[in-house]
């Protein structure tokens, strides 16, 4: 899908506090120049994930190809396994824990500091974690996914962030014991992004341990059709089932016609107007069924 006038002002917005924050006013100026240019030049049906890997590109001519999101991964991850036992208790106890793993994993999504423009709070993240099990999926949609997955021979899970790919992994566990012969496949970033999750992530909390884990091939914030690598490209082509986290694997994949359901919390104004709901809002969608609406001022 391609990126929006909402995705262009926080896209704008984002990029030019970064660069003020370099201290470098007349290096700022020539970097945000190229920035502006690359969005223009962005092939039609792109989403903003797309652009944004292209933004890094250019600031670290300028500026530095650091991981700036290497220290608040791993804190995000930490943070996250401390309370892992926890709930990994919670859901193992649960009637359907398939769903309550769920229900974890999508809350995992707020751990966002680019949607969020890094105002991630611990306290807050406590607060969502700790009412994750009351959370309400839609029941409809979820009788679905089971419905599909009972079917299926081969599950894709493309993650999304550090520290949410822990509670990923305690949902891998729950559909693991639910549906032993799936084969199931996870899907990381391929090379630093923001603070999506990568291989160093998935090997620290213990995931590439679980399952097999393969990377997305590109340094982009989502899986945009057409421009992933080969490996992935394949398990997209023979999964029977998608579980795509995040808004990035949304905007980047809507409308792919894969067997695709999309977990992700609506952290945006894009997103909230899009499905009409308030910010912080989980959804719990398929590629085939999803209502979404008309942005309209």
């Amino acid at each position: 899908m391609q990126f929006s006038t909402y995705c262009i002002e926080c896209l704008t917005r984002r990029q030019a506090k970064l660069l003020r924050a370099q201290n470098d006013e007349e290096k700022a100026f020539a970097c945000f120049r190229e920035m502006l240019q690359a969005m223009i030049d962005a092939p039609s049906g792109v989403a903003a994930p797309f652009v944004v890997e292209r933004f890094n590109r250019i600031f670290a001519r300028y500026f530095s190809d650091d991981d700036r999101y290497a220290q608040i991964k791993r804190d995000s991850n930490a943070f996250v396994l401390r309370r892992a036992e926890r709930i990994r208790t919670v859901i193992a106890s649960a009637d359907d824990p398939v769903l309550m793993g769920l229900r974890y994993a999508r809350t995992g999504n707020y751990i966002d500091f680019g949607a969020l423009d890094g105002r991630v709070s611990d306290a807050q993240l406590d607060d969502l974690l700790d009412r994750a099990h009351e959370d309400i999926i839609d029941p409809a949609e979820y009788a679905n996914f089971m419905s599909d997955l009972a079917k299926a021979k081969k599950l894709l899970y493309l993650t999304d962030n550090a520290g949410e790919i822990v509670l990923d992994m305690l949902h891998i566990e729950a559909l693991q014991k639910a549906f032993p012969a799936l084969d199931v496949c996870v899907c990381v970033r391929g090379g630093p992004i923001l603070n999506d999750a990568t291989r160093t992530d998935a090997e620290e909390i213990g995931l590439s341990r679980l399952v097999r884990v393969i990377d997305s091939g590109v340094p982009v914030g989502g899986t945009q059709i057409g421009y992933v690598g080969e490996t992935l490209q394949r398990e997209l082509d023979t999964a029977d089932v998608i579980l795509a986290k995040g808004q990035g694997n949304f905007e980047t994949m809507w409308g792919c016609g894969l067997n695709v359901y999309y977990a992700f919390l609506c952290k945006c104004d894009w997103f909230t107007k899009l499905f009409r709901v308030p910010r912080l809002t989980g959804m719990f969608v398929n590629e085939h069924r999803v209502r979404t609406y008309e942005i309209i001022e």
